[in-house]
């Protein structure tokens, strides 16, 4: 009797490596140009992304999670944030630049896992 490979990665070597230059980009956003609209981003954008995998088609989520972190880190660079209000505005567009991305693949490679046989993306 077999059953399925418990020894599957979560991510192929090639998600993971466009995941983890997605943080260093965030990182170095929230650093340099504001951190609360980036986390206002991931708040927003992670459970959108997380719950792609539950749609049988992928184009409404994935628009979905880019609006939601957009419109999260612009709320959150102009509510939270510092300066001027039109620079605060400019950094929430940075700032979803930088998230939106990131959200939109792990997004796609959660949807894609759940549709591959055996699981790796």
């Amino acid at each position: 009797m077999t059953g399925p490979k418990t020894n599957v990665p979560l991510f192929r070597l090639r998600a993971g490596r466009a995941l983890l230059l997605g943080v260093f980009a965030m990182a170095a956003v929230a650093w340099i140009v504001t951190l609360p609209g980036i986390a206002a981003a991931l708040v927003v954008g992670v459970p959108l992304a997380v719950m792609t995998p539950r749609f049988a088609d992928l184009r409404t989520p994935l628009i979905t999670t880019v609006a939601g972190t957009f419109g999260a880190a612009l709320a959150g660079s102009v509510t939270l944030g510092a300066g001027a209000p039109l620079l605060r505005l400019m950094a929430g567009v940075v700032a979803g630049a930088a998230a939106a991305p990131w959200c939109v693949v792990l997004a796609f490679v959660l949807w894609t896992r759940a549709r591959t046989p055996g699981g790796t993306s």
